[in-house]
């Protein structure tokens, strides 16, 4: 009875084993075929006559060897290596890859009875993952050095660009530590060596100016906490400070996007500016001596003033680039510390793919932002510094007009990120300029920028839309907001350089002065604008298609209007 009781269990034994997806082969001490189940043999890919109890295992390994499941060599040699091998009895596992492809997972182990058991697994997909995920992370590395050597590419010409404007520049991190100062920064607040350091603390430059009296008298804590406050909460702002030997320093400073923190700050030597003021005013106060003279004297001064304000803009137009470089500057430090963290969890061998695909999303995201912002730096400098003399460019070519201002409109995403505002583009895909595409971009984003800074309120909603429409050679462009417009007596100065609604308002008022001159000296083109307090405002660009020859054209130095 026990006997029949043991050969029924070893019978449900063995129909179990069968129902596996392993296979499982078992040999007696002299290595013969004790027990295969189904998925041994069809892993195996051996015939059926060849699996029963009983074959010398030496046979398969025959079998095996002269199909070349083995590679190439003498049959003999290799059948007579396994045997050896089997015979030490050692527990072993190993994966064959099968010339069909096959890749088979191999674990066997000797039994208490001498008898040796081994169970085969189908691996390829396993394999072919594993291959798949090497090969996908030597493409994720490779694009990681790729990005980090363009990181470092951009990082030094935002260096050289930070170090040859001619304005002083420093960038504050929202610790209030420093990120950035340019050699003209330094000279022209007298610091010492130790305070250009990236770090050093914002409260140590506050003390150093009081201790030498840069902001008068008073207790010297209360007025460094006092600037410490402000600097908390920084707000865009533009004053002037005479330093102890006379100098006179323009400071302007505006806060970095929030996702960011800090502020960048701007300092120029307007010395010889406040000098020529004061002189101007001598002269006026000597010109009231006579009222026929004093009328002359006003008519000249009004036409030397536009005439100035048109001059100041080439010079002043480095206050419109502290954002882009301030931006560029903050968001490599950003990608660079990202870049380190990557880099350890690299060498510590606990990178995953998710790491580096987000890596890799955000490296995208801070290069495009980066370029996008030093190119327009440098279309600001080399445009307004050459405006009135050089005529001609090599940016010049043919374009798409949407497609180029779905780029423009791209660029201008983060900015329009933090808000409610909604931006629009109806525009025909066929439209083709022969033009300035930096110009045309620039005018854009001007317009859009102007908008969203002043047409609405801090969290109000509102849309942005841009209508571009072809008509006998000419490409209108008609840019409408919905937001507050503007008051009818100040419609037609919105194009005067350094115009401002208010005094306290935000920017430089170059803007939309600096739109109209392209539109007119670099795009052959006319602007105007149209507006009703509380109705919103509608600028409306004409411009050929065909941008004309500037040496048969007057398009070239287009002064601002007479108003």
């Amino acid at each position: 009875m026990a006997g029949q009781q043991g050969n029924r269990d070893q019978g449900r034994l063995f129909s179990a084993l069968d129902k596996l997806d392993d296979g499982i082969t078992m040999h007696d001490s002299e290595f013969r075929l004790v027990y295969t189940n189904l998925s041994a043999i069809t892993l195996l890919d051996l015939p059926v006559s060849l699996m029963r109890p009983g074959t010398p295992l030496e046979d398969v390994f025959r079998f095996n060897a002269e199909r070349g499941d083995y590679g190439p060599g003498d049959v003999d040699a290799m059948v007579s290596e396994r045997v050896a091998l089997l015979k030490l009895r050692q527990a072993h596992c190993f994966e064959r890859r099968r010339p069909d492809g096959t890749v088979l997972e191999i674990k066997g182990a000797p039994l208490e009875d001498g008898g040796f058991i081994s169970i085969y697994k189908d691996v390829t997909e396993r394999r072919q993952f594993a291959e798949k995920l090497r090969e996908a992370n030597a493409s994720l590395e490779e694009k990681v050095k790729e990005r980090t050597r363009e990181l470092a590419y951009q990082s030094a010409l935002l260096e050289a660009t930070v170090e040859h404007i001619s304005q002083g520049i420093s960038v504050f991190d929202k610790d209030l530590r420093l990120a950035l100062c340019n050699d003209r920064f330094m000279k022209l607040l007298n610091l010492p060596d130790g305070f250009s350091e990236v770090g050093t603390e914002l409260s140590r430059f506050f003390t150093f100016n009081a201790e030498r009296g840069e902001y008068g008298d008073g207790d010297i804590n209360e007025l460094v906490e006092e600037r410490l406050e402000k600097a908390r909460d920084p707000q865009p702002h533009s004053f002037r400070r005479v330093l102890n030997d006379g100098t006179v320093i323009e400071i302007e400073g505006n806060p970095m996007p929030v996702i960011t923190g800090g502020f960048v700050t701007t300092y120029a030597d307007v010395t010889e500016t406040v000098r020529a003021q004061e002189e101007a005013l001598a002269a006026k106060e000597d010109a009231e001596k006579a009222l026929t003279e004093l009328r002359e004297t006003q008519e000249t001064l009004i036409q030397a003033e536009k005439i100035a304000a048109l001059g100041h803009l080439v010079a002043g137009i480095a206050h419109e680039i502290n954002t882009p470089v301030g931006v560029g500057l903050t968001v490599v430090t950003h990608m660079t510390d990202r870049l380190d963290g990557l880099k350890g969890s690299l060498e510590s061998g606990q990178i995953k793919k998710s790491d580096l695909t987000a890596f890799c999303e955000k490296a995208d995201e801070a290069f495009e932002l980066i370029r996008g912002n030093l190119e327009r730096a440098a279309d600001l400098i080399s445009s307004f510094k050459k405006i009135a003399v050089d005529q001609t460019s090599e940016e010049r070519r043919e374009f798409n007009v949407a497609e180029y201002t779905r780029n423009v409109f791209h660029s201008l995403l983060p900015q329009f990120k933090e808000s409610n505002i909604k931006i629009e583009l109806v525009c025909d895909e066929a439209i083709e300029m022969d033009s300035f595409p930096g110009a045309f971009a620039q005018v854009v984003s001007n317009l859009m920028i102007n908008s969203l800074e002043h047409a609405y309120k801090p969290g109000e909603s509102g849309t942005i839309r841009l209508l571009i429409e072809e008509k006998d050679g000419m490409v209108r462009v008609e840019h409408c907001d919905d937001g507050c417009g503007i008051a009818e007596e100040n419609v037609a100065r919105v194009f005067d350089p350094f115009f401002r609604k208010s005094m306290g308002g935000a920017g430089t008022g170059l803007g939309l002065s600096v739109v109209y001159n392209i539109v007119q000296a670099k795009l052959c083109g006319d602007i105007t604008c149209q507006s009703r307090e509380g109705e919103g405002a509608v600028f409306i660009v004409e411009l050929p298609k065909i941008v004309p020859d500037r040496g048969n054209h007057p398009c070239g130095v287009a002064p601002a209007p007479d108003r």
